[in-house]
């Protein structure tokens, strides 16, 4: 499992028990806290060195509702079972298009919507990634702009 679907796992898992987590990254840890009340408590770290190797011994994990704590439970071992090198998330794509700014200075990209290609700036609601497998569906020459995502954000 890698770490952006154990992100979904875990919004949807917000939603229906109306729960908040964050997850930070160290080197040696991945750490899940459940925020409640603006109080941020740890309920699990999985070994970011070895496979198969996570803690729930926290108070904050015994004293979750049972139906949470076995939904958690059954995700984060799933999770600290992946390989190390599988965890990681899938590089996304953005293509900023060059010379091409509004008057107020935003950047323009390249954008998908009903089988058409247009230029627009960031927008949430529209395709503007691409997963590198699909990066041969855009046209080829606008290709050669496509950036990691993170190295936009």
């Amino acid at each position: 499992m890698r770490i952006d679907e154990l992100k979904k796992e875990l919004e949807s898992i917000e939603r229906i028990y109306d729960v908040t987590f964050r997850i930070s990254k160290d080197i040696s840890f991945t750490n899940f806290v459940i925020i409640d009340d603006y109080e941020e408590s740890y309920i699990c770290i999985v070994c970011e060195n070895k496979e198969n190797i996570l803690s729930t011994n926290f108070a904050s994990f015994y004293n979750l509702e049972d139906g949470l704590k076995d939904k958690l439970f059954n995700l984060f071992v799933e999770y600290a079972k992946t390989p190390i090198s599988e965890r990681e998330e899938e590089k996304r794509f953005i293509v900023p298009l060059p010379g091409l700014v509004t008057t107020d200075g935003r950047q323009q990209y390249l954008t998908h919507k009903l089988g058409k290609f247009f230029a627009c700036g960031r927008d949430g609601k529209l395709r503007q990634t691409w997963k590198e497998k699909d990066l041969g569906y855009i046209p080829e020459e606008y290709r050669k702009y496509a950036v990691e995502l993170r190295e936009v954000e």
